[in-house]
């Protein structure tokens, strides 16, 4: 896999598919802050990699976007999730019910063929 398609692959095929707003937030989330570590070999383009820190969040609206079909105009668009994660998530502390959903939302991601391992230890939380 090539590294440019990484996140957007990896969110792809380890949900195929729509989920939950909440859950497309707090993904977005994951994929902004946390780092994603793998064996060495999974990119192609750069072999010898092991991790790529959090995206950006451009970056991390557009992996999540591509989780709905073109036909949902709002949900299949980077600015509609950019927008919404600025409004409602932005760097503020999270909840306990919304750390419980990033932890869900890596065991799938770890679930992928790849392996990855997700580091978001660092993501504060509120008592």
């Amino acid at each position: 896999m090539l590294k440019a398609e990484f996140h957007e692959r990896l969110v792809r095929e380890a949900f195929g598919g729509p989920i939950s707003d909440e859950d497309a937030l707090m993904l977005l989330t994951l994929l902004h802050l946390s780092e994603i570590r793998f064996e060495k070999g999974t990119l192609i383009d750069e072999p010898d990699v092991q991790g790529l820190e959090g995206i950006t969040l451009r970056h991390a609206s557009a992996c999540v976007a591509g989780l709905w079909p073109a036909t949902d105009a709002d949900r299949s668009n980077r600015m509609y999730w950019q927008e919404r994660w600025q409004r409602q998530v932005a760097y503020g502390l999270l909840s306990q019910q919304q750390r419980y959903a990033l932890e869900l939302l890596a065991e799938k991601l770890q679930g992928h063929s790849l392996r990855p391992k997700i580091a978001f230890g660092d993501i504060d939380v509120l008592g």
